[in-house]
């Protein structure tokens, strides 16, 4: 209760009020790997959305399930498990400490977070201390320490796939341009879920556009744009690759001006073409 009260357990313990257990007793409790905290999350959570907030929502309201990661520094730790060397985006460097990636649901104006997970680097000269190999393998505490040393993309469909065991409704996944991969994509798709996303122009990643596979600055070039100050540049459906029964994927991108850079572009994917 103590995030709902803004109170710390320190605070909480010194006022008094709770006689019942010691600070130790506490910290034995959130140190155990037996507790299954992500089911908890996912349990409260749902339980908040299908009592709390569908049944004052439009039907016509449409769903979606957020992914981002951001930087958990961790500076001045020594011997943290798992502790790794991990890029800041924005500094441009490698600090430590970990990612921190976040699965939450919004109708667009609530955001309930379901579930996370803090990422190592799945290169082991990048981690600067190891796991503790006494904890049992059965327990919930070490199926996290091994996600930890995974892809991004592959956390995320891990958690994706736990979403679908919860019905809980969301009709797109969103989520920013690193993990946007037509793999992931079509993996997504797989699970019933549209995608929306924004698109990097990596090198090796191509797109079907009329029989050619052309990279996402290559597409760019090759459409047709709208003169004057329109926000929607241009847009195109492609193939992005094959299902399981060997059928082309398509999905739309659109190219958007960039509204920071007047002269550049940003790109939108979406697997629903309508």
């Amino acid at each position: 209760m103590l995030v709902f009260t803004g109170k710390n357990l320190f605070r909480n313990l010194e006022s008094g009020k709770n006689n019942q257990f010691s600070k130790d007793t506490v910290y034995r409790f959130l140190n155990s790997p037996n507790f299954n905290w992500r089911k908890f999350l996912f349990l409260l959570s749902s339980s908040i959305i299908k009592n709390i907030i569908v049944p004052l929502t439009s039907e016509d309201r449409v769903n979606v399930l957020v992914v981002d990661d951001s930087l958990y520094s961790r500076s001045r730790s020594k011997s943290v498990e798992l502790l790794a060397r991990v890029r800041d985006h924005v500094e441009h460097k490698y600090i430590k400490g970990f990612r921190l990636l976040t699965l939450g649901w919004s109708d667009g104006n609530t955001f309930l977070p379901l579930a996370f997970t803090l990422l190592s680097s799945e290169k082991e000269k990048n981690r600067l201390c190891s796991e503790n190999h006494n904890i049992d393998k059965r327990t919930n505490g070490y199926k996290l320490r091994k996600e930890a040393i995974l892809k991004s993309p592959e956390v995320m469909i891990s958690l994706l796939k736990q979403v679908s065991k919860y019905a809980i409704l969301a009709s797109y996944v969103l989520f920013d341009s690193w993990f946007t991969y037509p793999k992931t994509l079509i993996q997504i798709l797989e699970l019933k879920r549209n995608t929306i996303a924004m698109v990097k122009a990596m090198p090796r990643v191509y797109y079907n556009y009329n029989g050619k596979l052309l990279s996402l600055k290559d597409l760019y070039a090759a459409l047709r744009k709208r003169r004057g100050k329109a926000k929607i540049l241009s847009s195109a459906i492609v193939g992005i690759g094959s299902d399981k029964n060997g059928n082309e994927v398509k999905a739309k991108i659109v190219f958007v001006r960039d509204r920071n850079r007047s002269r550049k572009w940003l790109a939108l994917i979406s697997t629903n073409i309508s």
